[in-house]
């Protein structure tokens, strides 16, 4: 239950919605937590930055209550609170199962 609100909880924890594709190749929205609030702006001039990386943590059991299989290259979207679009590729995945997480690596889709 403690994962479920620092990893899922978008409105009091750290969660943010992400869309992923499902077994059946649908759209399945996925709340996970990460350690990059900015995305791709940088901090210090608010531009867009390309070449930037996120991780993203989410709880191994709601991916697979989903049918979300995570692979490297999927395609992950995230839109920022302005309705922006940005279209992401996993570059890596760590399953951690003693904690019950994927760590996952994304990068900006060309």
């Amino acid at each position: 239950s403690d994962l479920q609100y620092t990893l899922e909880d978008a409105i009091d924890g750290f969660g943010v919605s992400l869309v992923f594709k499902n077994g059946s190749n649908a759209d399945t929205t996925i709340v996970c937590g990460t350690t990059d609030i900015g995305f791709f702006i940088d901090p210090q001039t608010g531009e867009g930055v390309q070449s930037r990386t996120v991780e993203i943590v989410g709880r191994i059991t709601t991916f697979d209550s989903k049918s979300v299989t995570i692979a490297k290259g999927s395609t992950v979207k995230y839109y920022d609170t302005k309705g922006t679009l940005y279209t992401m590729s996993v570059r890596q995945i760590m399953p951690d199962r003693k904690l019950g997480v994927y760590k996952i690596i994304l990068e900006n889709k060309s």
